[in-house]
């Protein structure tokens, strides 16, 4: 019989083992709870309520082996865990793998933006002086003053002297850049350098490509999210075709049919 001694119950003293009658305080499910083993419980809970204290341990051990013997009487509570234990195991392989790669390796990242920055172009443009005049019906007389000042230092200003007599904004000269997409009118023009008639805002314009603007990789500050995403695909891949080589896969097609006749239901 176990008793309550002070002493026991402040770990100052243990308990007599040889005095102790044989035999288990209680069995289930072939689980057995000897008293021995209950003095082991007590001397280190070191409770004076016996009754309770057993009452507790027997929860504890009912509960602890209603968990070891889940999977085994719920089939389908083991296939989740396997799901589970299977998808966090995927979980960790892939962050090490992949994710973590992903975050630390910037000299892998760099490799691969310059080997695919070509896929990230900055859009054609062109360099142009537009000469814009407000006057409907006016494209002759503008192309014939253009023509006739053409290589003259003072070019510009004897186009403004000439258009410009009674109000300063008839003509208006400006350089600017286009790129594709800026202009459906300018789009439509031969992109090369040198002067051609186009229509600005309805008005007769003439536009002096100095010169075409050719793409050219972006950045890689521009193009960081992209390259993230891409360098991860990319490592990923590399992962399953390491995989492949290193496991034999066989596709039993009868088996897969049967998965996609019932996914189609």
């Amino acid at each position: 019989v176990l008793n309550t001694d002070t002493l026991i119950i402040q770990a100052l003293r243990k308990y007599d083992r040889t005095t102790m009658p044989a035999g288990n305080l209680y069995s289930f499910a072939n689980q057995n709870y000897s008293t021995r083993e209950f003095a082991n419980y007590i001397e280190k809970r070191g409770s004076v309520f016996i009754s309770r204290t057993l009452e507790t341990r027997l929860s504890d051990h009912l509960i602890s082996y209603e968990n070891s013997v889940l999977e085994k009487k719920y089939p389908d509570f083991r296939y989740l865990m396997n799901e589970f234990h299977d998808g966090i195991l995927l979980f960790e392989i892939s962050g090490k793998k992949v994710w973590n790669r992903v975050n630390e390796d910037s000299v892998g990242l760099q490799r691969y933006y310059e080997a695919n920055k070509n896929k990230f172009l900055t859009k054609k443009g062109i360099a142009a002086r537009m000469y814009t005049l407000k006057k409907d019906g006016a494209e002759k007389e503008l192309a014939a003053a253009y023509k006739k000042a053409t290589g003259k230092p003072d070019m510009d200003r004897r186009l403004l002297e000439k258009f410009n007599k009674k109000s300063k904004t008839i003509l208006s000269i400006a350089d600017t850049v286009f790129f594709k997409g800026d202009n459906t009118s300018i789009d439509k023009l031969n992109w090369k350098e040198g002067y051609q008639s186009v229509s600005q805002d309805s008005f007769p314009s003439i536009i002096f490509i100095k010169n075409v603007i050719e793409p050219k990789p972006l950045k890689f500050a521009e193009v960081q999210g992209e390259m993230l995403t891409g360098y991860q695909e990319f490592l990923e891949k590399e992962w399953s075709e390491q995989l492949k080589e290193k496991y034999a896969v066989k596709i039993d097609n009868s088996v897969l049919e049967e998965v996609k006749k019932i996914l189609k239901k």
